[in-house]
């Protein structure tokens, strides 16, 4: 049974749209779980460009994205990895440790009640919820612990000459 108050959405034009949305509402905090970064859900120009002002216009926000494998973003780049590298102090990208290989799924957390989730499935719908603190702390915590154990990529580190 669909909740009306929280859509299924389905298709990745329909979830890079709702997560630009999402994230033009943050004020401190975005935190992204994503496989691989796919550039079909995390690299429209509305989603970066959402990114980019909440951590230009908010000097204490913090965003941080986790990946299961970043050898194609340390590859093949992203817009998000070109603004990673200019605002180094208020965006991480960090790679999932050996123990949390297995998560699935894309994950969009905003601040304290915002969220787009599409677990690991078939149908790969995902949905969106705009007030939903339970949801968000508990997918914060489990993201924080997997942050914990994280580190930088080999291939995105930056030698500072």
């Amino acid at each position: 049974m669909e909740n009306s108050d929280n859509p299924s959405i389905e298709g990745n034009a329909a979830f890079a749209e709702n997560a630009a949305t999402i994230a033009a509402h943050a004020r401190v905090q975005i935190d992204v779980f994503s496989h691989q970064l796919e550039p079909a859900l995390w690299a429209s120009p509305d989603f970066v460009e959402a990114v980019k002002r909440c951590v230009i216009e908010r000097s204490r926000s913090q965003v941080r994205i986790l990946l299961s494998d970043a050898g194609p973003l340390a590859r093949d780049g992203s817009r998000l990895l070109d603004l990673t590298r200019q605002l180094s102090s208020s965006i991480e990208i960090r790679q999932v440790s050996s123990m949390h290989r297995d998560v699935d799924g894309e994950w969009l957390l905003v601040d304290e009640s915002r969220s787009l989730i599409r677990e690991p499935s078939a149908d790969r719908v995902a949905h969106r919820d705009d007030d939903s603190r339970v949801t968000v702390k508990r997918k914060r915590d489990r993201f924080d612990r997997m942050w914990d154990a994280s580190d930088v990529p080999p291939g995105l580190r930056r030698l500072h000459i």
